[in-house]
């Protein structure tokens, strides 16, 4: 649950500063499936206690609408334009891009067409072992340097203040489409 994430990110972020303090700490949340969607549920609720800089979900499942909202704060999102692990893309990475804030969202939409939808593809891809033995991720070295070079730049972006452009976010592969608000 959100109410959870943001505690123990509490007192991780507490413990960071007490080892390592600075200045001005930079705090993104995140995560995968459902450790995305408890990341969005404690923004929204504003669960942390600590200033939160961005976020990063991978394939966040399942963001609601309806009760959720990233407002004011970057985020980055990578899925799928097709179900794949039973999740669908509209209540996930499409939805985390839907609730975030215009000017400063982008979305990294992976074409998946030959992939299994139900109990395999590449919503696992973002981990190293699967999800809880629904399905095994297939291994693509593309896309795991491709999502690393994403959250450098996702990173780098929000903390210099620069403006979210499409050359920041290059797509790794044509397979992938970036999606983001025009610039102004």
């Amino acid at each position: 649950s959100g109410t959870k994430l943001a505690a123990i990110a509490n007192a991780i972020a507490k413990d960071i500063a007490s080892e390592l303090p600075a200045e001005n700490p930079r705090y993104f949340v995140g995560g995968h499936s459902a450790g995305g969607q408890a990341a969005v549920e404690a923004l929204a609720a504003k669960a942390f206690a600590f200033p939160v800089h961005g976020f990063i979900g991978m394939a966040p499942y399942e963001v609601d609408p309806t009760t959720m909202s990233l407002a004011g704060v970057p985020s980055m999102n990578w899925g799928f334009q097709h179900m794949t692990c039973g999740v669908n893309p509209a209540k996930a990475a499409h939805a985390g891009y839907e609730v975030s804030e215009e000017g400063h969202r982008v979305l990294y939409d992976t074409r998946n067409t030959n992939w299994n939808h139900l109990t395999g593809g590449p919503h696992c891809v973002f981990t190293n072992s699967g999800c809880f033995g629904m399905c095994h991720p297939k291994k693509d070295e593309w896309m795991q340097e491709g999502v690393a070079q994403a959250v450098a730049n996702f990173t780098s972006v929000v903390a210099t203040g620069k403006p979210f452009t499409v050359e920041m976010f290059a797509a790794p592969k044509s397979s992938v489409d970036v999606i983001m608000d025009p610039v102004a």
